[in-house]
């Protein structure tokens, strides 16, 4: 796809770590303002490439790059952590979210931006997919696709998740604040 999915790639480490899929099961009432609108970019090596983060009236948020746009909604989760979010992430076209389902991630505010984590389908997360009737997408040429089937398993996995410890991360900072 397009210069916004190759970013998203990079972010959420699809072709590296894998990624956690399912339906969208964040809705307005559980949407949190979390990134003041702006434009970011990634500390990684993406020359040139901006995002615009744009909050709308139901606290989602509207990313957008020279491509494709996406829908992001941030959540609180309740790990303890006060400053840790899962984020839902939705291709949209046409102004309207795809039907095919949503991205989950994990982020955590910290002073110089949000970090934002990779989160593989490996190990414990598997295990509770398949267990919870869920589905592991597998491609020879990346890591396996968690798709979770049921919002209980996603947030008790996404609760449970540590990925500072063992994970790939990547900082979003804000540019001309």
């Amino acid at each position: 796809m397009a210069i916004v999915t190759r970013i998203l790639v990079a972010l959420l480490g699809l072709t590296l770590s894998g990624c956690w899929t399912g339906d969208a099961y964040l809705t307005s009432r559980d949407a949190f303002a979390v990134i003041p609108d702006g434009r970011y970019k990634l500390d990684q090596e993406i020359p040139d490439e901006l995002l615009t983060f744009k909050r709308q009236p139901d606290n989602s948020y509207v990313m957008t790059g020279p491509e494709q746009p996406w829908r992001l909604t941030l959540a609180q989760l309740a790990s303890g952590r006060p400053n840790r979010f899962v984020v839902q992430a939705q291709m949209m076209s046409h102004g309207r979210t795809s039907p095919s389902g949503a991205l989950y991630m994990l982020v955590d505010r910290e002073p110089a931006g949000l970090r934002a984590y990779l989160l593989g389908c490996d190990g414990v997360a598997r295990e509770a997919v398949e267990k919870s009737g869920g589905t592991i997408a597998r491609d020879p040429n990346s890591a396996a696709t968690c798709r979770f089937k049921d919002r209980r398993t996603l947030f008790e996995m996404l609760t449970r998740a540590r990925p500072e410890e063992d994970r790939e991360s990547f900082l979003l900072t804000r540019v001309g604040a």
